[in-house]
């Protein structure tokens, strides 16, 4: 089966999956307020995914108007070109994915965008060292590690091993 998992926001990607692996991936690129949805709607229909799961986010408290337009904007992009590639669209919020992978981190009071990078390093490395980022403070691209992160939430039964309760 092929999914993507898709990391809404500016600095957002998504990530083609075939048997719970992943095998490609799209870093957004900036386009007016939202992203380049003819470079997505083209591999979207290159990699002809099933299935797309959609990072769903809503207005978080104490975020600017321009930040909450701009993200709900994306949002219906990625909505949009989703059911228009994909049979199935379902949507998982940040918290959703956050509060299965901070069980799985080492340090699960750090925050998600640290855990998903801990993360990416532990489970994608070999994949995700294409998007090493060149800038020190980060390992990855923000998006492809919060997509890798929204795999390991929906491919959850198979990392239930790696959970400290059961190790």
């Amino acid at each position: 089966m092929r999914y993507i998992t898709l990391d809404t926001g500016r600095k957002g990607a998504m990530v083609l999956f075939e048997g719970g692996k992943p095998i490609d991936a799209l870093p957004f690129k900036n386009q007016g307020q939202g992203i380049d949805t003819f470079h997505v709607a083209r591999k979207l229909y290159e990699w002809k995914p099933e299935i797309a799961y959609v990072e769903k986010i809503t207005a978080r408290p104490g975020q600017g108007a321009k930040a909450t337009f701009t993200q709900g904007f994306i949002v219906g992009q990625c909505h949009a070109l989703a059911h228009l590639y994909c049979q199935l669209v379902e949507y998982i919020t940040p918290q959703r994915w956050t509060s299965f992978t901070k069980r799985l981190s080492v340090s699960p009071t750090n925050p998600s965008k640290t855990i998903a990078q801990e993360l990416t390093k532990k489970f994608y490395s070999d994949y995700a060292k294409q998007f090493k980022s060149k800038r020190g403070h980060k390992l990855y691209h923000d998006g492809v590690a919060d997509c890798l992160c929204i795999n390991l939430y929906i491919e959850r039964d198979k990392y239930i091993d790696f959970l400290p309760d059961n190790g």
